[in-house]
């Protein structure tokens, strides 16, 4: 009988410590309250930020699911991250705060630990911002007008309320990388734009500072750019947002970067770009492998008057479009366009000899084709 009355005590105090319970020295059993313990910006703080986040630490591991329950009064929230190492709830603003102007930090009684304890009660602390100029506009990630300042983004998260203020800050630099071959998805959506428009550049360099890729966009109230999206190798880049021109006008936006699934991998891999085509002769070229982050660049000799005829066609029936297209022995697109038919065919008669290439691009994933590759004399 004693034994199982020992295991019963034992068995008890394990729940009550994973609960959360404690004890006084009377021994009844308590409930540990979690409580917060520091804010950010600190109660009474002024010459704020317009752009600041607000971040809330807690004496204990906290749900976040309940964490949205934080917020700045009157200013709508992006989204709310939780680090749990540092038991700190960061809420994220989707808009600036006004110039010289009072706010409260709201932390309602809602939330709680990670064992459904609430705090004591509702809690709330002021802050006043400072004044509208580009001092009070400065992001986290200033000065990062070159890739030598690049801070390391994360895949996979929304950067909220980045600032390019003025005429001498016309660039915002940021570095990332990825591990597998990968459509990146990166987009830009404005939260303040002090103009109707303000004409803006995408483009990325590889890590030796070599261009890759861009895209001409621009900033406009209440819009979210067009999104730039485009394979990428293994390896780490670096991304610019430029003012294309030198005016004094102000952004604000938020920053997001995805990828698509990573691609399987066929023979001929790595041929995603042209410097990377691989070599070939006439014939067909079984199972290939294609997806809408993949394409596929291969090189074949031609002499003058001779017809190169490409055939792509898709084994599975994932369907959707496809894109076909010869280059010129200087890399120069000759002929191509997208379309949906099955087999898709490009052809083009080579007015000189040289190497030439063909690129095949899938806008789905999970393709399985051939290829066949046809070199006819006048």
């Amino acid at each position: 009988m004693r034994s199982r009355i020992a295991v019963g005590v034992v068995l008890c105090i394990s729940l009550c410590i994973l609960a959360g319970c404690g004890g006084d020295d009377s021994g009844n059993i308590r409930v540990v309250v979690p409580r917060v313990t520091q804010f950010y910006p600190e109660d009474g703080a002024t010459d704020v930020n317009l752009n600041t986040s607000v971040s809330v630490w807690f004496s204990e591991a906290m749900a976040a699911s309940s964490l949205d329950s934080i917020y700045v009064t009157g200013v709508p929230s992006h989204h709310v991250e939780y680090d749990g190492g540092a038991k700190m709830a960061t809420v994220y603003l989707d808009t600036l705060l006004a110039p010289e102007t009072g706010y409260e930090i709201y932390v309602s009684s809602y939330v709680m630990d990670e064992h459904g304890n609430n705090i004591a009660g509702d809690t709330t602390v002021g802050f006043t911002t400072g004044p509208f100029d580009c001092e009070h506009l400065s992001d986290m990630f200033e000065p990062n007008e070159d890739a030598a300042s690049a801070p390391h983004l994360e895949l996979y998260r929304t950067y909220a309320l980045l600032t390019s203020c003025g005429e001498e800050e016309r660039s915002d630099v940021f570095a990332f990388t990825v591990t597998d071959t990968v459509k990146v998805i990166a987009r830009t959506e404005a939260a303040y734009v002090d103009t109707e428009y303000i004409s803006w550049h995408m483009y990325f360099e590889r890590e030796d500072g070599s261009d890759y890729n861009g895209i001409g966009t621009s900033f406009q109230p209440e819009r979210t750019a067009p999104s730039h999206d485009h394979t990428f190798l293994p390896g780490t880049y670096y991304l610019h947002l430029l003012k294309t021109f030198a005016d004094h006008h102000m952004v604000a936006y938020h920053l997001m970067l995805d990828t698509s699934d990573p691609c399987q991998d066929d023979a001929y891999e790595d041929n995603d770009f042209i410097d990377q085509a691989v070599g070939i002769g006439p014939g067909t070229l079984e199972g290939l492998r294609g997806c809408g982050s993949d394409g596929d660049f291969f090189a074949i000799g031609l002499e003058a008057d001779q017809t190169l005829t490409v055939t792509a066609t898709e084994r599975t029936a994932v369907g959707g479009t496809r894109m076909v297209e010869i280059f010129g022995p200087s890399h120069n697109r000759l002929t191509g366009h997208a379309d949906g038919v099955n087999p898709a065919v490009e052809s083009w008669t080579a007015a000189e000899s040289g190497i030439y290439y063909f690129w095949v691009f899938w806008v789905k994933d999970g393709i399985v084709y051939d290829l066949d590759i046809e070199i006819t004399a006048p």
